[in-house]
């Protein structure tokens, strides 16, 4: 060898082996989705396990959409972090409108060696959260609308229609206050209280009644 170079080993024979060559990958795929089936909590992410170990570069939220009972949520409240070499949590606001929702993953989504995903993914889950609902009305017996319906905690909060009607979400278990706000009417009654709900109740009803602000005078 030249002077500060490394002699380079001698190549040796190989030894008598086999080598196999396999036909059975069968491309990028999602291998599972969490959560699934019915689900009795608020959602606000869902995490997807894929295959083969992801490009993180092609992980942007224009790769998912999010069906919700009310439509598509806007890609503007999705985001996607990527959370291991397999795997992918999409983030979004909490999600509580019972109902069917859809997770779509488009192929364009691709592993390291630039395999996309072999076919366009959708999954769903089911989120089946107890209801209260009820009707407010005015001392004419009309309904009002417009009615903020919420619990202290926050957890519950709604507005009437324009029948007066409401109805709201409320986690498995949840124990709370639930008062009705409109400007300077007052409610009968004032507002009112649940321990351990567990399933869903209706007629839950108030009167909402007008007050009249006093007038103030003065005299010089």
């Amino acid at each position: 060898p030249q002077p500060g170079r490394r002699a380079r080993p001698r190549a040796t024979p190989g030894q008598p082996g086999t080598i196999f060559l396999s036909n059975a990958y069968n491309g990028l795929q999602v291998l599972s989705q969490s959560p699934t089936g019915v689900v009795l909590s608020a959602v606000s992410s869902v995490n997807l396990d894929f295959s083969d170990t992801l490009n993180p570069a092609s992980v942007t939220v224009s790769n998912f959409t999010l069906l919700t009972p009310a439509g598509v949520l806007a890609a503007s409240n999705l985001s996607a972090t990527v959370t291991g070499p397999y795997s992918v949590q999409l983030n979004f606001p909490t999600q509580s409108l019972n109902g069917t929702y859809t997770v779509e993953v488009a192929t364009s989504l691709a592993d390291m060696f630039g395999a996309s995903l072999t076919q366009p993914y959708s999954g769903t889950f089911t989120v089946l959260l107890p209801v209260i609902s009820g009707t407010i009305t005015g001392t004419n017996g009309l309904g009002v609308a417009g009615v903020s319906v919420q619990s202290g905690d926050g957890l519950i909060t709604g507005t009437t229609d324009s029948n007066g009607n409401y109805s709201v979400s409320a986690p498995v278990g949840w124990s709370g206050i639930v008062t009705p706000s409109f400007g300077s009417s007052v409610f009968v009654p004032p507002s009112l209280s649940y321990t351990n709900v567990t399933s869903s109740l209706t007629n839950q009803n108030y009167l909402a009644v007008a007050t009249i602000a006093p007038g103030l005078t003065t005299s010089l």
